[in-house]
């Protein structure tokens, strides 16, 4: 039954940001040890034995969701493909056989849930032409993952051959770089967490959960629609970055404070991060 609360509590704090009510206060929401992670309490299960199924947000402008048990592709152990649950198309795949990343079925962060974990030597996904729908003057990405190995250099994301990001640091602290403006965060994602970065109104920012830890100038015009797309290494396939996956979002908007809070009370739930 407290799975149960769990994902009713989520569904109202998705339906009051969509509607751009005032949240309640998450601890509030959320009045219990997670579900997995540490502090975790027993797993709750639904009808047929599976775990209770978390509600996604709703997110405007939304053009890339990727969750790690749904739309797999598998050649052996490893992804060869990873559809697109956005509506969109933006459908990603190995770009070589060498390049297929791990598929791990269970335990992100000690939940029931599967992730992708991509080596840092050789694994990658991408897309030739990713749709945005139009210039990315504003963004966001948003993943719930963990550094495995860190490194000051290894690409986390790009797309059309810049807007790399990675690692701010080797302690596993992760930055955003949008045409020379870097915005780094202070907690190294060694441990399962959720990120995101994000771009508009002037500004980028990195937040680690709900938690904004850097901020900076950036009015700078986007890139157009169009370009490709590369996760776990440059565009140019170089840097490779040995991180896992659960999930990834991609946005062309800034989140806003009340999808930031859905967001995050989604990944609390169905992961503990």
């Amino acid at each position: 039954m407290r799975a149960l609360a769990d994902a009713i509590a989520v569904h109202e704090l998705a339906e009051a940001a969509r509607r751009g009510d005032a949240l309640p206060d998450l601890e509030r929401a959320f009045a219990r040890r997670p579900a997995c992670g540490p502090g975790r309490r027993e797993q709750h299960r639904g009808i047929g034995g599976g775990p209770v199924e978390i509600p996604f947000p709703t997110l405007t402008n939304l053009r890339g969701r990727y969750r790690a048990d749904l739309g797999i592709t598998l050649v052996g152990p490893d992804v060869d493909a990873w559809a697109d649950q956005s509506g969109i198309g933006n459908d990603l795949s190995a770009p070589a056989a060498g390049a297929r990343p791990l598929y791990v079925a269970s335990g992100f962060n000690g939940s029931p849930y599967p992730y992708l974990e991509l080596d840092g030597t050789a694994e990658r996904l991408t897309r030739t032409v990713m749709s945005w729908g139009g210039v990315t003057t504003s963004y966001s990405l948003a993943f719930i993952m963990q550094v495995v190995t860190a490194s000051a250099t290894d690409i986390l994301f790009q797309y059309a051959g810049s807007y790399p990001y990675g690692p701010g640091a080797a302690g596993g602290q992760l930055s955003m770089n949008d045409n020379g403006a870097v915005s780094t965060s202070t907690t190294a994602i060694t441990t399962p967490k959720l990120i995101a970065f994000t771009k508009g109104g002037g500004s980028q920012t990195v937040y680690v959960g709900e938690t904004q830890e850097d901020d900076d100038a950036n009015a700078t015009a986007g890139e157009a629609d169009g370009g490709s797309i590369s996760i776990g290494a440059q565009s140019s396939g170089a840097n490779f970055f040995n991180v896992r996956i659960a999930e990834l979002i991609l946005m062309r908007s800034k989140l806003t404070a009340a999808e930031r809070t859905a967001l995050y009370a989604y990944a609390r739930a169905r992961y503990g991060v």
